[in-house]
């Protein structure tokens, strides 16, 4: 279970054009467990940035940067005048 979640998120990270920029014992001993993992990554210009890898309840894993939403449900904004 553990190897297939840490090759999961790899080709997460693969599919995105992100590099690992640290080890990847992060991934290895926390998602599995945890379902959550926030890494440090380099695309592929070499400039760094944070993702969040997820295991999905289908048990995917899903690869969110730091500037992109957390999900895709509305936000609602109210504004106090």
């Amino acid at each position: 279970m553990t190897d297939s979640v840490y090759k999961m998120a790899i080709s997460a990270l693969e599919e995105r054009g992100l590099t690992l920029a640290e080890s990847p014992n992060r991934i290895f001993l926390i998602l599995p467990g945890y379902g959550r993992v926030n890494v440090a990554v380099r695309n592929s210009e070499g400039e760094p940035d944070t993702a969040t890898l997820t295991v999905r309840f289908d048990g995917s894993v899903s690869c969110r940067l730091s500037h992109e939403p957390r999900d895709n449900t509305p936000r609602v904004v109210i504004v106090l005048r």
